[in-house]
């Protein structure tokens, strides 16, 4: 199912993704196994500690590098970086592997693995974090990361099949192609817009923070501090197994070719049951047993296998095998139980913490676990090489109890984060999941002891789970708080949960019902159509006769719905408002156009109240007629907001009422503007249609059309000749500006506001240039550059710019940017009328031009400045020229008109 819901788009990247993490999986699974194999070949187990000591210190620094990398690089460079590091490692380490009989050599060649599975992590997840957001992760992490273990199971399977052909050192150069071959399956990502100029730190995900902060998010946080020791313990289980089976194995095969097929084998078998096990199990372990014994699953089976090998710690054969089936059972354990388990009980902390909980449990703890094994077991005493399993299986019985002190502490720090995150309202449905038998019965407890509040929150929680309700619901029925009860009625009705009817009759009996009692009878009626409970239609409480009402009617063939219809006209029928409201609260609610005539009278009606309640009615009615009555209302009273809401409300249906309103009333620029925002709320063909039209026929409205139509998701027709002619007229018009406001600089300070606004028309045109560059090109990239420009920064601009070269005609990206970009007005003049022939321009043509605006090229406030600035000099004013705008519905242009007319009346007397 979920694979249902990634979109076209998501299924491109994660495709992409797939791929690219597959050969990097393999990659760096070949280059363990060869490691490994030549490391075990090579020396005594003995020496395995000081690899992990090596290990633990060599996590630590290139954490650090990439912690200062990340926030010096961009995130693609980032990434590049680590590519080539790696398959620059691998290559290395097979350039020189003649060295394998140096000791030096092969403790690092074995503990370079540890770096390059690091780097891939960091990196990996850093590139996912960043590509997808919170929501979209919450869908499609768990989806991303599936190609890990098929990766290596693969990289295994190679190795069998070629490591007896070309020798187990030279699957190196196996591993190295496939990580540079990464390099080229990342360079389409990397060109995606998402990575374009994004830094990591931008999209911080918590991966490698100092020491400082995350022993601050430990020692801060019980439960995090726990859920670490569980993962460190559980880690140094994993190693002192392996270390006890590299020395069993080193004894039974005595070529480099039989210990790698061994490896394989063992790895391969782990690897696909973690594989089949996680998806299959997981989830239903955690609902039937809950975190407590999900979390003691594999520290006691581990516990136990622990006690076998310190019984027959004595017969090597025996203990030697129980190590192989505990490396097996904890590699598998802790990969498919225990780490799904801890995150889970993470989930009621604040995103932050929880992030960094993540990233202790999934890695911080690792070199930690290195150091403290590498130390112990060096401080082991040892004779001949020979491991002392009675002692080692002392010390992993040890791991077991501490492992499984803390797993128990992390459930009850789970319970008491949970109730905290209950009781300060933290938790959202939409990013925990609660599914659990001992979380669930905790939570059902809390809801009848726990405040209003608390109930609240946790019936909210539980009532978007993938869980049965019944026992909330009448956990939340018995709670004393009637908001409680009132909330749970409403979630019964709306689940449609019948087997809580009985409870709910029940109900009707209890002292406090009077309060709920509209919710309780709606519900009941709601879930069971044939009881009568017609005699609460004349209850003196109009709530309550309203709710039955409206209970008879959801339902088509209700059996009471001839008297809900005859309650509902008596209400209509009476004369007193609350009756009125009572009846388009029902007709509006369940939407019932019997009554539509009713609305309608009741739009004209004297009480302000009742008119502003019929219009939204008559909104979600949608009738035509009602809608042209709304629409003669619009622009006589104070009501528009109503109208709008009420329209908006309609949606599709008010395109053609608004339509003929605009075609018949013609309203003033102000009230079809607002027109044009509903019409971008509303959406859809018809509405862009209508659009379209005003575009045509409002020329003045040209820049508030093209900026609504820019919204949403708007396509311009197939040949987009209308808006191609639109995009020629605006740059026409923007190189007659470039021309004038060359011409005005001749003049000083004269024009000093006028330049201003003509530098404004120019800025206003751009952005129309950009809307039409949406409506007919990559509207995704033009929708950015338009953003670079806001930011208005010098990079911003020029990735701006770059972005309408890419992908704009030259015929349009040419002059666009010559005319917009920064630079003289007088060079950049000449350059555009290579492409646009522009007539040389004086100030008084200029003026004259500006104030008759035959083609509609100027806003208000240019011919507002231009009057203004005209004021000192009457000799160049026609006064015909500015009677006209002292009607204008500016009222700036308005009043700069007026007193432009009253200097010229003082001045003539």
């Amino acid at each position: 199912m979920q694979l249902l819901l990634i979109r076209e788009s998501e299924s491109r990247i994660i495709s992409r993704l797939f791929v690219f993490e597959f050969f990097q999986g393999a990659a760096i699974a070949l280059y363990f196994l060869a490691a490994i194999t030549i490391f075990v070949d090579h020396l005594p187990p003995s020496d395995l500690p000081k690899v992990f000591i090596l290990s633990a210190f060599l996590l630590w620094l290139f954490g650090f590098i990439y912690n200062k990398l990340e926030h010096r690089l961009l995130t693609k460079q980032l990434i590049y970086f680590v590519l080539i590091f790696n398959g620059a490692c691998i290559l290395l380490f097979r350039t020189f592997i003649h060295l394998e009989t140096e000791t030096w050599f092969l403790y690092l060649f074995l503990a370079s693995f540890n770096i390059l599975y690091l780097l891939n992590n960091l990196e990996f997840w850093g590139l996912v974090a960043i590509l997808f957001d919170v929501r979209q992760g919450k869908r499609l992490f768990a989806i991303v990361s599936a190609w890990d273990g098929p990766a290596r199971v693969m990289g295994y399977i190679l190795s069998i099949l070629l490591g007896a052909t070309i020798g187990t050192e030279n699957l190196l150069w196996i591993s190295a192609f496939f990580m540079l071959f990464s390099i080229l399956l990342f360079m389409p990502l990397a060109k995606s817009d998402e990575l374009k100029d994004i830094a990591p730190k931008d999209h911080h995900h918590y991966a490698t923070q100092s020491l400082q902060h995350l022993q601050a998010a430990v020692t801060a946080n019980k439960l995090i501090r726990n859920a670490a020791f569980v993962s460190f313990f559980s880690f140094c289980f994993y190693l002192v197994t392996n270390y006890v089976l590299y020395g069993y194995v080193k004894k039974q095969f005595h070529s480099d070719i039989a210990l790698g097929r061994f490896f394989a084998v063992f790895l391969i078998v782990s690897r696909t049951l973690a594989l089949i096990i996680k998806p299959l199990f997981v989830n239903r372990l955690l609902d039937n047993l809950g975190i407590r014994k999900s979390l003691l699953v594999a520290p006691i089976v581990l516990l136990i296998l622990s006690a076998i090998a310190i019984f027959f710690s004595e017969k090597l054969i025996v203990p030697l095998h129980l190590f192989l089936v505990m490396a097996i059972v904890v590699d598998i354990l802790r990969s498919a139980i225990q780490s799904p388990v801890l995150l889970t009980t993470l989930q009621p902390l604040p995103v932050h913490q929880r992030l960094k909980g993540h990233t202790i449990i999934k890695g911080l703890m690792d070199p930690f676990a290195f150091l403290s094994v590498g130390v112990l077991l060096i401080a082991i005493p040892s004779a001949d090489n020979e491991v002392n399993l009675t002692l080692l299986s002392i010390i992993l019985l040890a791991i077991t109890v501490f492992w499984i002190f803390f797993a128990l502490s992390v459930d009850s720090n789970y319970i008491q984060t949970l109730s905290a995150a209950i009781r300060r309202r933290l938790l959202d449905e939409r990013d925990i999941s609660v599914t659990d038998n001992d979380s669930l019965n905790f939570l059902f407890k809390k809801i009848e002891s726990g405040t209003e509040d608390e109930a609240l929150t946790i019936i909210q929680l539980l009532s978007a789970q993938t869980i049965s309700h019944e026992k909330c619901y009448l956990a939340g029925l018995r709670h004393p708080s009637v908001r409680v009860k009132q909330l749970t009625i409403g979630y019964i009705r709306s689940q449609h949960y019948t087997a809580l009817l009985p409870e709910l009759k029940k109900m009707l009996q209890a002292p406090d019902v009077q309060v709920y009692l509209p919710q309780l009878l709606r519900s009941i009626t709601a879930l069971d159509h044939t009881e009568d409970i017609s005699s609460y239609l004349t209850h003196e409480n109009h709530e309550v006769s309203n709710a039955v009402a409206m209970g008879f009617l959801t339902y088509d063939h209700h059996a009471q719905k001839g008297k809900a219809y005859n309650h509902i006209q008596n209400l209509f029928a009476s004369s007193e408002h609350r009756h009125l409201m009572s009846g388009l609260e029902i007709v509006g609610e369940l939407k019932i156009h019997e009554f539509s005539d009713d609305v309608a009278n009741l739009i004209a009606h004297e009480n302000e109240k009742i008119k502003a309640n019929a219009f939204l009615v008559a909104g979600k009615l949608g009738n035509a007629n009602m809608l042209d009555k709304l629409l003669n209302e619009y622009g006589l009273s104070n009501k528009d907001k109503s109208i709008l809401k009420a329209l908006e409300i309609a949606g599709e249906k008010a395109v053609e009422p608004i339509r003929h309103f605009i075609q018949t009333r013609n309203p003033g620029k102000t009230k079809r503007y607002q027109l044009y925002i509903l019409l971008g709320k509303i959406g859809g063909d018809a509405a862009a249609g209508l659009l379209q039209q005003c575009l045509q026929q409002f020329p003045a409205d040209e820049y508030n059309v093209l900026s609504i139509l820019y919204q949403p998701q708007f396509v311009a027709p197939a040949n987009g000749y209308e808006y191609t002619l639109l995009l020629k007229k605006n740059m026409e018009n923007a190189s007659k500006h470039l021309l004038a406001l060359d011409t005005l600089k001749q003049y000083n300070h004269t024009y000093q506001l006028l330049i201003r606004a003509l530098e404004l028309e120019l800025m206003n045109i751009r952005d129309k240039c950009l809307f039409i560059f949406s409506f007919l090109y990559d509207r995704e990239k033009i929708r950015k550059s338009k953003i670079g420009f806001e930011l208005n920064t010098k990079e911003s601009n020029a990735n701006a710019f770059e972005l309408i070269d890419m992908v704009v005609p030259k015929e349009f990206s040419v002059p666009f940017m010559l005319i917009f970009e920064q630079g003289d007005p007088s060079y950049k003049s000449m350059q555009v009328n290579k492409f646009f022939k522009t007539a040389p321009v004086t100030a008084s043509s200029l003026i004259n031009d500006i104030l008759k605006d035959e083609n509609y090229q100027y806003n208000e406030w240019t011919k507002a400045c231009c009057l203004y600035g005209l004021k000192s000099q009457g000799d160049r004013l026609d006064i015909t020229l500015v009677e006209p705008y002292s009607k204008s519905d500016n009222p700036i242009l308005k009043e700069t008109a007026i007193a432009v007319l009253e200097d010229i009346e003082t001045s003539n007397t």
